[in-house]
């Protein structure tokens, strides 16, 4: 399943390696309410072990002593990895908890009300999710799976339904689809509810877009340059939240990631999508309307920008340099 993933996005970054770059302006400073600012100074960087080829990071206080935790995902050893924090920037030796198969998302909350941290790992080798409660003292309870689609990417908590319990939603990659697990409250889920997501879905946020108190969904189409918009109807009589006809927006080479935040200072949410193989970052202005972004605007990011959602795009990079043949170790 994952060697799928795997040779499908090879296979497209050595082709578009060949591709005319995509010309953009290089630095926008007229958007309103985006200025200017000096780089931030970071002492020398503190290396903690993370396990191997760790991938996505969840940040935390796992164990509720007022210092920030880690939780890592390692893809190649279907594990995640638990850092306890020390206060100072240091990390204990990390702790290891099987997951599903080829792990590439992590989340976490409060699944069943006790007040600690929880956490859910989304695997594309097994096309499911992992849940692992929390015990309050930064250990965690054996994995429970949940069935998702074909290919789950990234994975997002939030409170899909408005009934006060969080639930997880999944882009799956090979089925364009995403699917939505509803929560019992008690650290269980419902059964899965699947909607239509796009061509190759490699990125899902959710957050009310348009100002009217139902959750939208933001989808990245990684292939074909597209972001996909959901606006939520709200829940029908069973609970299960429904979405309108999606809105294809364009982006640009290669979206991966998406982050929802008003960046103008208007009170409307915005969309900044980092586009990983044209090396920039979309602006989608919000205007809280059903038509919801205005045209992109695109900011400079550097070669190959990466976030730590979904599959690592440095470790995407440096599996598809290796011959088709030695790419197996990953996706066996």
């Amino acid at each position: 399943m994952f060697k799928r993933f795997l040779d499908s996005m090879c296979q497209s970054l050595s082709g578009r390696s060949a591709r005319k770059p995509i010309l953009t302006r290089r630095f926008v400073p007229a958007i309103e309410g985006l200025e200017t600012r000096l780089m931030p100074a970071f002492f020398a960087p503190i290396a903690s072990e993370a396990g191997n080829s760790p991938g996505d990071v969840f940040k935390g206080d796992f164990n509720r002593d007022g210092k920030m935790d880690i939780a890592v995902v390692s893809p190649t050893t279907d594990q995640i990895q638990i850092l306890l924090g020390l206060g100072n920037g240091k990390f204990k030796a990390p702790v290891s908890y099987a997951v599903g198969d080829q792990p590439v998302g992590i989340a976490a909350g409060d699944f069943n009300g006790d007040k600690k941290l929880d956490l859910v790992v989304s695997n594309t080798g097994s096309d499911d999710a992992s849940v692992l409660l929390g015990n309050g003292a930064g250990t965690f309870k054996p994995a429970v799976n949940y069935t998702l689609g074909d290919g789950p990417q990234n994975v997002v908590v939030k409170d899909l339904n408005n009934d006060k319990k969080l639930d997880f939603a999944t882009p799956n990659y090979f089925d364009a689809t995403f699917t939505i697990r509803l929560g019992i409250g008690d650290g269980t889920f419902g059964s899965a509810k699947t909607y239509v997501a796009g061509t190759n879905p490699a990125h899902l946020a959710a957050d009310d877009l348009n100002g009217d108190g139902k959750v939208d969904v933001v989808i990245l189409g990684t292939l074909n340059d597209e972001v996909l918009v959901r606006l939520g109807n709200g829940v029908n009589g069973s609970g299960t939240p429904s979405f309108q006809v999606g809105q294809a927006f364009a982006a640009g080479d290669g979206p991966f990631s998406v982050a929802i935040a008003d960046l103008n200072g208007d009170k409307k949410k915005d969309l900044a999508v980092l586009n990983a193989f044209s090396g920039d970052v979309s602006i989608l202005l919000g205007d809280n309307t059903a038509s919801l972004p205005h045209p992109s605007t695109t900011l400079s990011a550097g070669r190959l920008p990466t976030s730590s959602s979904a599959t690592s795009m440095a470790m995407l990079n440096s599996i598809c340099s290796l011959p088709t043949r030695q790419r197996t170790k990953f996706s066996s």
